[in-house]
């Protein structure tokens, strides 16, 4: 009985060998978008409007675009609004400066709740006599759509280890 099963197993496995090795590929979940729609651009400009405003301590612009209840994971935290940019803040307070650029975005919108990912490419200074140290995070958010206004509802951040150069 055993051996039946295993010989099944390997007509089973010999049958989609020649399907794999003519190069058949299961299509991605969530294609590369090219061309974004205006909703994609839209949800895209709120996340570079919110560092925007970060890096220029505008808190009214910040509340202006998230929702109610906004919160992220950022360096192994849980931020509320107001923690989030106090932090920020803080950080600026003390002479230190973030650059955040959004790239490679990959927005997804579902009625009236979009989520992305993208590549934030930018830098942090510890000093206004230090170099910039270029940094990159992972990022992923969701957004509600209210009244016609996309409002970020949660962020996450994901900072990419330094790699040393090989020689």
């Amino acid at each position: 009985m055993r051996i039946r099963w295993m010989m099944s197993g390997l007509v089973a496995v010999s049958l989609a060998l020649p399907s794999l090795q003519s190069g058949a590929q299961m299509p991605a979940p969530f294609p590369r978008i090219v061309a974004m729609s205006a909703d994609q651009n839209a949800a895209v400009n709120v996340i570079r409007a919110m560092y925007r405003a970060a890096a220029t301590d505008d808190l009214m612009k910040f509340h202006e675009l998230i929702a109610p209840g906004f919160y992220a994971f950022d360096g192994g935290k849980n931020y509320r609004a107001e923690e989030l940019m106090g932090s920020i803040m803080d950080y600026h307070s003390k002479g230190i400066k973030f650059v955040w650029n959004v790239t490679k975005p990959d927005v997804h919108i579902a009625g009236d709740q979009a989520w992305l990912t993208y590549t934030n490419v930018g830098s942090i200074t510890m000093g206004p006599k230090e170099a910039p140290t270029p940094t990159t995070w992972l990022e992923s958010a969701a957004l509600v759509k209210r009244n016609g206004v996309w409002k970020l509802a949660f962020l996450h951040s994901t900072r990419v280890p330094m790699t040393m150069p090989s020689k």
